[in-house]
């Protein structure tokens, strides 16, 4: 009966076995039983234990006189002891739950019915989970995550698998109040089995890199059929960060973040030939309902009685990202599963709204019933002031434009800039375009992606786009198409320890000619930016100058391949490269296009993990035993890999005793000396002056650490080593002169 609840690091669930007593054997999990007796022929006999003991207690079926007789009753569980008094509801004590399969007149079948002593108390036999409510602990929201899924273990492989033979999916997540909620359509029953199940999160193609998931089911998240719920939360503790693997995929209006692409985000990226789709709810006034002639009026009053607004921006104008009108149930405030949301952004959950409309651009159209009609009445926002229906004016036409990033000068002083170029259909005799109607719109024939970067639909001069001074237009990113493979001869190497490691970049198995980065992750750092022409890089590990830190770094390969090819100067491509970059000096460009021309073609970022580095700590044998309530000094000499001395001093450096113990405070510890730590005592493992022992003979331990003060907390170095406390001798001679301790005749 035991529920497990997997999520990664095997949070689980589990109650004990209920066991079946009497009756059938395979009966139907997590039906709930009666503590009530329902037969009339079923009778018990209790021998003065307070619970259900099988080896004094009785049931039979009765013939009516009350009272056991081998011959003439029929023995259902526990002893069969001739003429014992029986009584026909329960004992006081025994747990045990009564299942009656059928209405049959109160008669016990023990081809159907079942009596079970109720091993876990919680009400049911066997248990049923009827679904899953979590939390995410992190920082993504609805617009990172695309869905959550509930998938039940159903093969034999271990670990989650998807697809054809996969495991099988049972239930979508929904939210609610914040949470993320899956109620199985039909629970699953288990009784004498055990169950995993995966919960698992769809990231969405507008996630934003850096945000975390960290998924909790809380002690009532599990849905069961049973009283008995796990005793604390299920807390993952793995925090998964969503990455931004070289180019991230953005889209938004002037005023900020929006759904403007339709179509599966994935396939937004070079050389992809796509049919894009455009959601105009935000871009054009036309915002609910369906246009009216040409020329129709307008009016500013609410014609309809179920008509809702919500003023979020309180600007006094129409601002889709922040304001919403609603169709109502009736009680005036928003609620998503009884309103339907006509335009903007839908408020939180119950907030009030207004039937008066408190925006002075909206306008309203009314087929005259006073009764609001998707397919006759129409709501916009009037764009040039007249109060009149419009197309031309109001039913705005986007152009679609894309990048065609420039660079002029020479000598190495450049200024770089963006022009934008329509995009062409037709055979290049018709702009590509769609009128902003507030629906979906399609273009006249699929795009195809010809260069990375941030494309715009406008209404009129891109230019002011790119400067960031437009007040009405729409974009969205074109990532790099990953054509490259990559491998690494090793993705693992130490601190400290000089290894060599290659980059292999191929496309479609052949060597490329492409740029390679290097980073530190924690903050995105530049190791080297280099051209590797043939597709190969190798470099050395190097403690000094390459790989500088322990930790992770990342390896990402790439090329600009659009007709103003760039390097990148020494930088290298980020996020941050061209507008935060000061070696480039742009024109016609803001912090809105994002990085300066992103690269066509890239690879996925795989990593270097650099571990901490183990020194090599040598004690000389005249050092390795001190004498207990003696002094001495224990000299350790820390050595890198390549065997020389290691000049950091200021190596964090703790000792212990036999015990286990920290006594780090007692001796005294010198590192003045580079690669040269001494540490010596007056009287190892006695406190003269307290009169207490803090240290016992045996094996002492010394541990020999070093974190970089700019580090990100994982240590570049650690090594251990040992020595020896032990009784001191009945007599200690120690030869001061001759200092080679020889005596010769």
């Amino acid at each position: 009966e035991d529920i497990f609840i997997d999520y990664h690091d095997g949070g689980t669930y589990s109650a004990e076995a209920d066991q079946v007593i009497a009756g059938v054997d395979s009966p139907s999990d997590g039906i709930e039983g009666d503590i009530e007796n329902p037969w009339d022929d079923v009778y018990f006999y209790n021998s003065g234990t307070s619970a259900w003991e099988e080896d004094s207690d009785a049931i039979w079926q009765d013939d009516g006189n009350v009272y056991y007789d081998n011959g003439k009753d029929t023995h259902v569980a526990g002893v069969q002891t001739e003429n014992l008094l029986g009584q026909n509801s329960m004992p006081t004590g025994w747990d045990l739950k009564f299942y009656d399969a059928q209405d049959d007149g109160g008669a016990w079948d023990d081809s159907v019915d079942m009596i079970v002593f109720e091993d876990d108390d919680n009400g049911v036999y066997g248990d049923a989970i009827g679904g899953v409510a979590i939390f995410n602990n992190g920082t993504a929201d609805t617009t990172d995550i695309e869905a959550i899924e509930l998938y039940m273990e159903s093969n034999d492989e271990p670990g989650f698998q998807t697809g054809e033979g996969g495991d099988t999916h049972i239930g979508t997540f929904t939210t609610s109040d914040g949470a993320w909620v899956c109620v199985l359509s039909s629970p699953i029953t288990l009784f004498g089995e055990s169950k995993t199940f995966y919960v698992v999160a769809n990231i969405s193609g507008l996630a934003r890199g850096g945000k975390t998931l960290q998924f909790e089911i809380p002690s009532d998240g599990i849905l069961l059929n049973s009283t008995t719920l796990p005793e604390e939360d299920l807390v993952n503790a793995n925090v998964i960060t969503i990455g931004k693997l070289g180019v991230d995929y953005f889209e938004g209006t002037e005023d900020g973040a929006v759904d403007v692409i339709v179509t599966d985000t994935k396939e937004i990226k070079y050389d992809a030939t796509v049919n894009v789709q455009i959601n105009t709810s935000l871009l054009n006034p036309l915002l609910a309902g369906t246009a009216p002639a040409d020329g129709t009026d307008g009016d500013t009053n609410n014609p309809w009685s179920n008509i809702y607004f919500y003023d979020g921006g309180k600007s006094g104008e129409w601002e889709g990202s922040s304001d919403a009108i609603w169709q109502d149930n009736g009680d005036g405030k928003y609620n998503s599963a009884d309103d339907t949301l006509l335009a903007g952004t839908a408020p939180a959950e119950d907030t009030t709204g207004t039937d008066i409309n408190p925006w002075s651009d909206i306008y309203f159209h009314d087929d005259g019933d006073d009764v609001w009609e998707e397919d006759s009445d129409a709501i916009w926002q009037d764009k040039n002031g007249d109060g009149k229906w419009e197309k031309s004016n109001d039913a705005v036409e986007y152009y679609l434009y894309y990048p065609c990033y420039k660079r002029v000068g020479s000598g190495g002083s450049y200024t770089y800039y963006i022009e934008w170029k329509p995009y062409m259909v037709a055979g290049g005799s018709e702009q590509a375009s769609v009128t902003a109607d507030g629906k979906v719109q399609s273009f006249a024939e699929s795009i195809h992606f010809n260069v990375s970067g941030m494309w715009i639909l406008d209404d009129d001069d891109p230019i002011d786009a790119a400067k960031g001074t437009d007040d009405n237009f729409a974009y969205f990113w074109v990532n790099g198409s990953r054509v490259y493979d990559m491998s690494l001869s090793t993705d693992k190497v130490y601190y400290g320890k000089n290894e060599t490691i290659t980059i292999t970049v191929t496309e479609g198995g052949s060597a490329a000619g492409v740029w390679i980065d290097v980073r530190r992750e924690s903050d995105g750092s530049l190791v080297f930016h280099k051209w590797a022409g043939d597709g190969t890089v190798t470099f050395n590990s190097d403690w000094i100058h390459n790989l500088t830190y322990a930790g992770n770094y990342t390896v990402f390969a790439y090329r600009d391949i659009d007709p103003t090819i760039i390097g990148y100067g020494t930088e290298g491509y980020s996020e941050d490269y061209g507008y935060t970059n000061p070696s480039i000096t742009t024109s016609n460009y803001s912090a809105i296009c994002g990085p300066w021309d992103p690269p066509e073609k890239i690879s996925a970022v795989k990593k270097i993990v650099v571990k901490t580095g183990e020194p090599q700590l040598e004690i000389p044998e005249t050092n390795r035993t001190m004498y207990w309530n003696f002094s001495g000094e224990v000299k350790i000499y820390v050595k890198g890999y390549d065997g020389k001395n290691l000049t950091v001093s200021d190596f964090d450096v703790k000792v212990y005793n036999s015990t286990g113990g920290d006594v780090t405070s007692y001796p005294s510890i010198d590192k003045s000396t580079p690669g040269v730590i001494k540490i010596s005592c007056d009287s190892w493992g006695w406190d003269g002056t307290h009169h207490r022992t803090w240290g016992t003979t045996g094996t002492w331990k010394i541990v020999v650490s070093y974190d970089k003060p700019t580090a990100d907390g994982t240590e570049e170095w650690n090594g251990t080593v040992t020595f020896t406390v032990t009784s001191a001798p009945d007599v200690q001679i120690k030869i001061l002169n001759p200092e080679d301790k020889e005596i010769k005749a």
